[in-house]
């Protein structure tokens, strides 16, 4: 998906489980894309579960900073077949009252189906999807019930239309093996079908990512004064530092994680480009910052109402030493004491001294994920 792109991703995600939280959040991590830049996509991520209120609640809840700046849709469909959309725009206070798109700056937005995979208006429903799948999105689904038996049997009996189309992945989680999909993909008709989450394979040999996150945490530790990748003994050094040890951690995987992603966007190979243009450096800063976005909404942080943002970077741009300090104070109080963020933004909206965290990163990933 790039800058010229008409599509956008909509992973449907059958489920409301630990599971389905898990795939949902690991998307929401790593589907950002530069055609948001330039056409207003979004990725879309549903869920699909029968009598959903409570987990919808519950997800509303658990993601409350997250949602209080996301689009969201709760379907439902009375006896007679009537659709009813109930929609969730972003809080206005978060917003600037000059943003153009109601929808807020998030580059991921939600949808939450009232009814079970096997109801026929969900089943027109995903053949509608099937229509757009490659024309205007890139569909997926997952099915993450809790039980192994039941998500295959789900998987079974999607609609024709979704096997027909080969290029469709539908993941399946199973929790012990992959077996009965393993024979399943061996036909023409299922041979979109993937397992995951087999215990057997919760471990990475190589830990390729770790590595890549621990290279990323150095280049933003040594901001403004990277020059070469260090030893893996200096990068443990700086990986198992205490404060924020953890959730700086995470946050570094989940932009390794997001690399491969990034580098498709700008049509760029590792194995055969060394360099990026000063305007990719650009386009994949801003990506970073929208994934940043979201991924400090998953951890927690809440959103800085528009008014105080703009207080704060005034007191930044201020010519008086007293205004900047106290600007710089109540930026860190919000963080530190209130876990408020005022860099949760749009990425036009931050000063260079922000956008500098997100270039000095992107411009360096070559570097980061070097054999």
């Amino acid at each position: 998906i790039t800058k010229d792109s008409d599509i956008n991703v909509h992973l449907i995600v059958v489920g409301m489980t630990q599971v389905a939280y898990a795939m949902a959040t690991t998307a929401a991590h790593i589907c950002h894309f530069p055609n948001f830049m330039t056409k207003g996509k979004r990725t879309k991520i549903t869920f699909i579960h029968k009598d959903i209120k409570q987990e919808f609640d519950y997800w509303m809840g658990h993601f409350e900073s997250l949602m209080d700046l996301s689009y969201s849709e709760l379907v439902s469909w009375d006896k007679h077949g009537r659709k009813n959309v109930v929609k969730t725009d972003p809080k206005h206070e978060y917003i600037s009252p000059l943003w153009p798109d109601s929808k807020g700056f998030l580059d991921v937005e939600w949808e939450f189906i009232d009814a079970g995979i096997e109801d026929p208006n969900v089943r027109e429903y995903i053949r509608e999807c099937v229509k757009k799948d490659g024309v205007s999105e890139y569909l997926s689904f997952a099915f993450c019930g809790h039980e192994s038996e039941d998500n295959v049997a789900a998987s079974f009996y999607l609609p024709k239309e979704v096997y027909a189309k080969s290029d469709i992945p539908v993941y399946v989680y199973q929790s012990l093996t992959r077996w009965v999909l393993a024979t399943a993909k061996e036909t023409d008709r299922y041979n979109n079908l993937y397992p995951f989450g087999m215990r057997t394979d919760c471990f990475d040999p190589q830990q390729e990512r770790l590595l890549w996150a621990k290279r990323i945490k150095f280049i933003y530790d040594n901001e403004g004064k990277y020059d070469a990748m260090a030893s893996l003994d200096k990068l443990n050094e700086g990986w198992y530092k205490k404060e924020g040890q953890y959730i700086m951690q995470q946050s570094n995987v989940y932009a390794a994680n997001s690399v491969p992603v990034k580098f498709r966007s700008i049509g760029l190979d590792p194995a055969v480009r060394t360099s990026m243009t000063s305007d990719e450096v650009k386009d994949l800063a801003e990506i970073e910052h929208n994934r940043w976005n979201v991924e400090r909404l998953l951890a927690g942080y809440s959103p800085v109402p528009f008014e105080d943002r703009m207080t704060i970077i005034a007191g930044l741009l201020s010519s008086d030493k007293a205004a900047v300090k106290l600007a710089k104070d109540e930026k860190n109080r919000l963080k530190k004491k209130l876990f408020k963020h005022a860099d949760i933004a749009p990425y036009d909206e931050l000063l260079n001294l922000s956008k500098e965290y997100d270039i000095n990163i992107v411009k360096n990933l070559l570097d980061v994920i070097k054999q």
